[in-house]
């Protein structure tokens, strides 16, 4: 077992706050991230905003990026917190399937860098390393279906809502199921 030293620590504190600096001075249109807890460096939310001309571009999708202490040498985790129909996108708990988060991780990478490629991924699939089979081969032989669906599941849970003042969770009207919270969620 391995123990993160405090000078490790320092430093992956200091390349989060710098990237959370680029992030706020150089925004990119249609991407956020910040901080969940403005005193936890390691735990953010993110917001991207569904690429034009595909099945996810009504929607706002958020994202937890959860980084490890021993960042950039490790990736963070990276999770959807709004459901997604997509081949690479776990339905049920969010997980991105995509080599930058684990095989092909490089410490050169940024938060920028990763939602930036996550973004792209809603565009161009992976579908010889799919999260979901089923979803892959609809996308690759039924694709006129996946659209349709990807399309349907961006505007029931993708659409931006109004928060209610008091936080508490909406109910879907079509589904009668509760939503995903997601007060102080910043909308791009």
């Amino acid at each position: 077992m391995s123990v993160v030293s405090s000078r490790d620590l320092a430093h992956t504190r200091r390349r989060l706050q710098k990237e959370l600096e680029n992030l706020t001075s150089d925004p990119i249109e249609g991407l956020s991230a910040a901080p969940t807890d403005p005193s936890n460096l390691f735990s953010w939310k993110a917001t991207i905003r569904g690429p034009p001309d595909t099945p996810y571009e009504s929607g706002t999708f958020h994202l937890t990026m959860d980084f490890p202490e021993i960042y950039p040498r490790a990736p963070p985790v990276v999770k959807f917190v709004t459901k997604v129909y997509h081949p690479n996108i776990d339905s049920e708990n969010g997980w991105i399937c995509l080599n930058i988060l684990t095989m092909e991780w490089s410490p050169v990478l940024t938060t920028s860098t990763v939602l930036l490629s996550i973004r792209a991924f809603l565009d161009s699939p992976d579908t010889d390393d799919p999260a979901e089979w089923e979803i892959a081969n609809e996308y690759m032989y039924r694709r006129e279906v996946f659209d349709q669906t990807a399309r349907n599941w961006t505007e029931e849970f993708a659409n931006p809502r109004m928060v209610v003042e008091d936080t508490t969770e909406e109910t879907a009207p079509s589904q009668g199921v509760a939503e995903n919270k997601i007060e102080d969620w910043e909308l791009v």
